[in-house]
């Protein structure tokens, strides 16, 4: 049986001369089938490289006078096969100034503020479809409502990307999602000026959110490539934009899933980090959404540039402690995508699996406390707090996420002291002391303990 969505097979010509293979090409757009003859020019210009500056101009022109200049016209059609059914309820969620032709609804965080995300182009309405105000993070639907979601060029917007991809799996059965990759971004310098937070990659069906640095968010600092490609005038600069389309599958993250797809975020964390909520308490029969878990792979006293800085010495290398630990580092991938995609229990039963090959793993008691934190098992989720720091009492993440969890179970006091002890090893780092001096302005004078 074929799958619903799959990957479109293109068509092949076998090659002659130029003029004719050309001229082959050119019948086929004029005959209206677009995307054969789209995949003919791609031929032509492996095929005859010398010719592939003018080729890629004439194709940039025929991507040009396309009537419909949606992405899904432009080139999604041409790499996949959708298999939406004439009877599908069909979301478009963040339509913006481009909606996706085969949609049934539309749905955007504003009609009226055109600053939010579309380069300061207005909202796109089309007649007989209704259209919803709402943010990704926060869909009013109900679950499962839609038979495909089309989610295109509207994650890398998201400020919590795991809320925004647990309410597309919710309400969604199935549905295909798109970004600009960081170099598309970059050099057409495109992130600043449309807001974008996050480079989003797919690896082995796994979507990879990695928030920008201020650096990467100002790029290359021109849009003389943007202007190549918007507003092509010689050759060279069609035969740009032209590829830009061509190999659009190489410029963008694309991904088809079906009842759910696995994703992990990663923070820039000298900025902030997603840490439990100190402003929620563990509570048994109200349903909470907390963030994922936080690891720390990275040496923290070095990412943070404070601190005891551990004494190290060499020692050969045991291979069995070597494989241990990258059996351990593969049950923690996996166990964070399970968390993000809202699977706990399994995401649990995962760190479990970590500590059995690495006892001494911190991350791992640090995960499983943010786990069982999450299904407001806050005993358990104290006790593996209280390992990981016995394994490493400097590990930041777990001093968040401890001295939030004690804040948020009416501990402020003990909160204040694990603070307290890890400044007086670590006393620059300033996110330890943002927290610190947030709990005494906020939390404390609020609970009337000093």
């Amino acid at each position: 049986m074929q799958p619903l969505s799959s990957l479109r097979r293109k068509h092949h010509i076998p090659l002659t001369t130029f003029e004719a293979d050309l001229n082959t090409a050119r019948m086929m757009f004029a005959a209206g089938n677009h995307s054969e003859s789209i995949d003919v020019y791609e031929q032509l210009i492996a095929g005859y490289p010398k010719q592939a500056i003018s080729i890629l101009a004439e194709l940039c022109d025929r991507y040009q006078s396309f009537p419909n200049r949606d992405r899904y016209s432009l080139y999604q059609s041409r790499f996949y096969n959708f298999g939406i059914k004439p009877s599908d309820k069909v979301l478009d969620v963040g339509s913006g100034h481009l909606p996706f032709p085969l949609a049934t609804h539309l749905s955007d965080i504003t009609f009226d503020d055109h600053s939010c995300g579309r380069a300061g182009l207005p909202f796109k309405p089309v007649d007989g479809k209704p259209m919803f105000e709402c943010d990704l993070e926060h869909l009013f639907f109900d679950n499962k409502e839609f038979d495909f979601v089309y989610c295109s060029h509207v994650l890398e917007h998201t400020q919590n990307p795991e809320k925004a991809c647990s309410e597309i799996m919710r309400i969604g059965k199935r549905g295909y999602i798109e970004t600009p990759t960081k170099g598309k971004d970059i050099f057409l310098h495109i992130a600043k000026v449309s807001n974008h937070k996050w480079w989003i990659e797919n690896v082995y069906d796994e979507l990879i959110f990695t928030e920008y640095t201020q650096e990467e968010i100002e790029g290359i600092q021109s849009n003389v490539l943007l202007n190549m490609h918007t507003s092509p005038v010689s050759k060279r600069e069609k035969a740009f934009s032209a590829l830009l389309y061509l190999k659009a599958d190489l410029f963008n993250t694309m991904l088809f899933w079906e009842n759910e797809f696995l994703y992990s975020v990663r923070r820039n964390t000298s900025i902030h980090a997603n840490y439990i909520d100190n402003n929620c308490k563990a509570d048994s029969t109200q349903k909470k959404n907390y963030p994922a878990a936080h690891t720390t792979r990275a040496n923290t006293q070095e990412q943070f540039g404070a601190g005891r800085r551990k004494q190290s010495t060499a020692h050969p290398v045991n291979p069995e402690k070597k494989q241990n630990n990258q059996s351990c580092d593969s049950f923690l991938l996996r166990g964070e995508s399970l968390y993000n995609a809202g699977r706990i229990n399994e995401a649990i039963d995962v760190f479990k699996e970590a500590l059995r090959v690495q006892p001494e793993s911190c991350t791992a008691y640090n995960n499983l406390g943010v786990s069982y934190w999450h299904l407001a098992k806050s005993e358990d989720s104290l006790e593996c707090f209280q390992k990981a720091l016995k394994i490493d009492p400097d590990d930041k993440h777990t001093i968040l996420n401890f001295g939030n969890m004690l804040t948020a179970t009416n501990n402020p006091i003990e909160a204040q002291k694990v603070y307290r002890t890890y400044l007086e090893h670590c006393p620059n780092d300033r996110q330890i002391t943002d927290a610190l001096v947030n709990l005494c302005k906020n939390i404390l004078p609020q609970s009337g303990r000093h």
